[in-house]
């Protein structure tokens, strides 16, 4: 069997579930990002690059791509920790993604690693997957199939940590819920599968800590004391009309303008998940 396809161990592409498609994509990603000319953003210490789906589907023509199907690879890639994903929401919505945790595995065979173990020709092992670390700076190329990239790309700068990110994703929905049960005296649990799929998908979506609690406000102060009392619940405050909730004005807001409130509100309950 051949040991890589496009520079990516086929095993291992095998084992996480990816195909050729997946491979290309990544392909794509890889050498574009390496060209510093992707725009990029750094998000608690990590580098990601703004992946525009027109460009990958004009740019590798031969794969038939529609844009949906170029998104769905990417999400499969991040949901393979090849790849890490962050949307960011600012006159529209963008999606950066990073190198996930996975990706050295992809580029680096087992004798490899064991080799990597120690120093080698003066250097030290590089763990973004560019070659050996010069002391002096830069990286000397081992691996013929990764390019050497200038030693100003920010991913050689930047650690990555999905142990971190994961740490931070658990204290988010930590205090989250601690929110919500403070406000609505209720016992949520930040561990329950559909709640956590929700604020994840919501973080995901770019939307932060705050922006939980406003909705939070909002709802509470608008639905206690009312029918609505009830669906002040994870699976409804959390689900699909989070931005919604988020922007529409509550009662107090609505009289101090000297509006009119509006008594009955639109809710949708989503059970089990998003």
């Amino acid at each position: 069997m051949k040991h890589t396809i496009m520079g990516f161990q086929q095993e291992k592409l095998m084992e996480l579930g990816l195909d050729l498609v997946h491979a290309a994509i990544l392909r794509y990603f890889i050498d574009f990002k390496n060209t510093d000319a992707m725009k990029s953003e750094i998000i608690d210490g990590k580098v990601y690059y703004w992946v525009n789906y027109e460009k990958v589907i004009e740019e590798l023509p031969m794969l038939g791509l529609k844009k949906q199907s170029v998104r769905k690879r990417l999400y499969n890639l991040r949901d393979a920790k090849v790849l890490t994903h962050y949307t960011k929401k600012a006159g529209g919505t963008y999606s950066f993604f990073g190198i996930g945790d996975k990706y050295l595995e992809l580029i680096t065979s087992t004798k490899t690693e064991k080799k990597e173990e120690k120093p080698q020709e003066g250097g030290y092992p590089d763990t973004q997957g560019l070659g050996i670390k010069i002391p002096n700076g830069g990286y000397e190329n081992t691996n013929p199939v990764v390019p050497k990239y200038p030693t100003n790309n920010p991913s050689t700068k930047y650690p990555f940590n999905n142990n971190v990110e994961k740490e931070n994703l658990d204290e988010n929905i930590k205090k989250i819920i601690e929110y919500l049960n403070l406000k609505t005296k209720k016992n949520f649990k930040a561990n329950t599968q559909a709640t956590v799929k929700l604020i994840k998908a919501r973080l995901n979506e770019g939307f932060t800590l705050e922006d939980f609690k406003s909705v939070i406000d909002n709802k509470v102060l608008d639905w206690t004391g009312t029918q609505w009392e009830k669906y002040l619940v994870p699976t409804t405050l959390f689900a699909g009309k989070f931005e919604s909730y988020l922007n529409e004005k509550h009662k107090e807001q609505v009289k101090s303008e000297g509006k009119e409130s509006k008594p009955k509100q639109e809710v949708e309950v989503i059970w089990g998940g998003f």
